[in-house]
């Protein structure tokens, strides 16, 4: 073995006779690795640790003396091998020397070390380890062997149990599966007799086993179906494997939609096909009313005055937008449906809050729908290429399966901006009415006919010398503003008003 790969470990209380050893080590074999180590649990720890060549180690420590260190080495399975050393400074002490060997040591060293000794022991060390691990690396690949060949057998034999198993079985369990199959079982000779069954036969078709022996295939189907039936037979011994949808003829003279799939199969030099046939026709009525319902849907929405669209969870990708929700973005669907997600909404569909800042990405009220699970109602703006702002009222909400886990998310969004202008519009007619008073020193002042609640504007109040915090005056104080002869007059005009419009 080569100096650098020479790994040792030193175990020794006194750190002097560490560094003394270490040095002479070092000395000779250059490019070993030395780890010291003052106490016995320390060493221990080290070994574990770094797996070294050889361990010299000191008998007197304090806590865990050096028997005790090594015993511990020899028990534990994958220290056992490394090379032990035992430091002494009793050179003739026989005692200590049998217990030593008890305990697992290779060698000793008295102190203080000589160094040609130290160097033959390191040497003679590295022979003994490399001889352990040579016969370590045998004795595992032996086993390993062993331990494959067992496994190579143990599968072998429940293999052929599992086979006998199987070949004992195989009768009765033929049979249980045909008469436990959710359909009509059959086989088929080659001239198209059915020469085998289960009893879901006789019971879905109403005829017994006697009659169902004289059946051959022509008589189940009329002349149409029996043309696809007869393709499918083709294909089962031309590819392997053949499919038909065929209306069935029963023993009480109906018909029954089936679908039937067919196998070949060959028994005793002859040639059959086997198969299944299941009764479809509530799965068909089923179908078609799931296509027809589907067709009303996508009807209604393509026709529908407001934008719809749907999206997947949990990317948020847009499954369908119909047109009037591309009209309001004015974009085709490949420009603003195809690979969008929620990281795009904002952007390629230019949706800002009414005050004309962007949405954050994950604020778009379908992005809240998908991602958190919230059914939300918001009016914002989405502006179009030429930067006409479109007013929109949008109503989003989570999609959700059977159990509450969200699947997608759908928004319906109205353009509203026709009303929104008009309210805008209609404010700014307040509030030049308002200025208007204001400038001109006119009052205004409206009541309830049926709560008698009087509201008035803010020039009235100004004007009345009231606090425009608080509500109007009740009705008599509201007549000590003006004199009995005004007060009159008014009254007068409110009742023609109210009664003549």
């Amino acid at each position: 073995m080569e100096n650098r790969k020479i790994r040792i470990l030193a175990i020794d209380d006194n750190r002097d006779n560490l560094v003394t050893l270490k040095a002479l080590i070092q000395d000779e074999f250059p490019e070993a690795a030395v780890s010291i180590a003052q106490n016995g649990r320390e060493g221990l720890e080290l070994a574990a640790a770094e797996d070294p060549d050889i361990i010299l180690l000191d008998i007197i420590m304090p806590a865990m003396d050096g028997f005790e260190v090594c015993t511990r080495l020899k028990s534990d399975q994958k220290l056992r091998d490394i090379p032990v050393v035992f430091l002494t400074a009793i050179k003739g002490d026989k005692e200590s020397r049998i217990k030593a060997l008890e305990s697992g040591a290779e060698a000793f060293l008295a102190k203080p070390i000589d160094e040609i000794e130290l160097i033959a022991q390191i040497r003679a060390m590295m022979k003994i380890r490399e001889s352990n691990i040579q016969k370590r690396t045998e004795k595992e690949s032996l086993a390993a062997l062993v331990e494959e060949k067992t496994r190579e057998l143990q599968d072998s034999n429940r293999k052929t149990l599992r086979l006998l198993e199987a070949v004992r079985r195989e009768q009765s369990l033929i049979q249980a599966i045909f008469d436990s199959i959710p359909g009509y079982l059959y086989v088929y000779d080659e001239e198209g007799k059915l020469i085998r069954w289960n009893r879901k036969h006789e019971t879905m078709t109403g005829f017994s086993a006697e009659e169902l022996s004289h059946m051959t295939l022509g008589k189940w189907f009329n002349q149409e179906d029996l043309v696809r039936v007869n393709a499918a037979v083709r294909d089962v011994f031309e590819k392997g494997y053949g499919e038909v949808e065929a209306h069935l003829l029963l023993k009480n003279g109906k018909m029954m939609l089936t679908r039937s799939s067919g196998a070949p199969l060959e028994w005793n030099g002859h040639k059959y096909f086997t198969g299944i046939g299941v009764d479809i026709t509530e799965q068909k009525r089923i179908h078609e009313a799931f296509l027809e319902s589907q067709s009303i849907l996508r009807a209604a929405f393509e026709n529908s005055q407001a934008g719809i669209a749907i999206a997947d969870a949990p990317d948020g990708k847009l499954r369908y937008v119909n047109k009037a929700g591309l009209l309001i973005r004015n974009k085709s669907e490949q420009e603003i449906v195809q690979d969008i997600d929620i990281h795009k909404y904002a952007e390629s569909w230019r949706i800002m809050h009414l005050d004309g800042t962007p949405y954050a990405e994950e604020d778009v009220p379908l992005a809240r729908a998908i991602l958190k699970g919230e059914t939300c109602s918001e009016e914002f703006i989405i502006r179009r290429d030429t930067l006409e702002d479109r007013y929109v009222l949008a109503n989003a909400a989570p999609i959700r399966d059977s159990h509450n886990a969200i699947k997608a998310g759908i928004v319906v969004f109205l353009d509203i901006t026709e009303r929104k202008i008009m309210e805008l519009q209609l404010q700014q007619n307040m509030d030049d009415l308002l200025e208007s008073q204001r400038i001109a020193h006119l009052g205004t002042w409206r009541m309830n006919l049926e709560t008698n609640q009087v509201v008035w504007s803010a020039e009235l109040y100004k004007m009345y010398g009231f606090d425009p915090s608080e509500p109007p005056p009740p009705y008599p104080e509201h007549m000590k503003l003006f004199t009995p002869e005004s007060w009159k007059k008014l009254s007068t005009a409110l009742e023609h008003t109210s009664t003549t419009g």
